[in-house]
């Protein structure tokens, strides 16, 4: 893995069969910092590809030069294209664990990979998914070395993702209490 690919799939938390929601927010944001977003949604899409214009034997030489310069930069503009489609989709599979890109097999476009992705989680159960984090937070323990900052925003961090199923302040303060060594 590069370090390119570890810095961006370190960056946000992998997606799972249960935390869906609050994934794509997170990759949603990724792929913004990264010029890639408007893929996913289909409001930027990947040209046809150009074809090389014909010309007449009574083309001007003018004309043919305009013609291949016109044609150079159609080139350039879909290979541009083509490049930032996949970078979104590396973009996508780097952050999703590896139950979840079979999801994304097949997928040519962005858009296929962020729609497909969608729609295998649209039905997640937002309660077994509050669960898990909930769990999550009980089972965190604070290892020796470990940046005291990073461990404490990864609870509020979690309890915020469970929005209105979140623990209050008291609750959350003995559950970081008893995280510690």
């Amino acid at each position: 893995m590069s370090q390119m690919e570890h810095s961006i799939s370190n960056t946000i938390e992998k997606l799972t069969h249960s935390n869906y929601h609050a994934w794509a927010s997170h990759a949603e944001s990724l792929l913004w910092d990264r010029g890639v977003w408007r893929f996913c949604t289909g409001d930027e899409d990947i040209p046809t590809k150009p074809v090389r214009p014909g010309f007449s034997p009574t083309t001007t030489p003018a004309k043919i030069a305009t013609g291949n310069r016109k044609h150079k930069e159609d080139l350039c503009t879909y290979a541009d294209a083509i490049h930032r489609n996949d970078k979104a989709i590396r973009t996508i599979r780097l952050i999703v664990e590896h139950d979840q890109l079979e999801h994304t097999d097949g997928k040519d476009t962005a858009r296929e990979v962020w729609d497909a992705l969608k729609e295998k989680h649209k039905g997640a159960n937002m309660g077994l998914a509050a669960f898990y984090i909930k769990v999550g937070m009980l089972e965190k323990k604070y290892v020796e070395g470990m940046n005291m900052h990073t461990h404490i925003s990864f609870f509020t961090t979690e309890n915020h993702k469970l929005g209105n199923k979140a623990f209050d302040d008291e609750f959350l303060a003995q559950i970081l209490l008893m995280s510690l060594p």
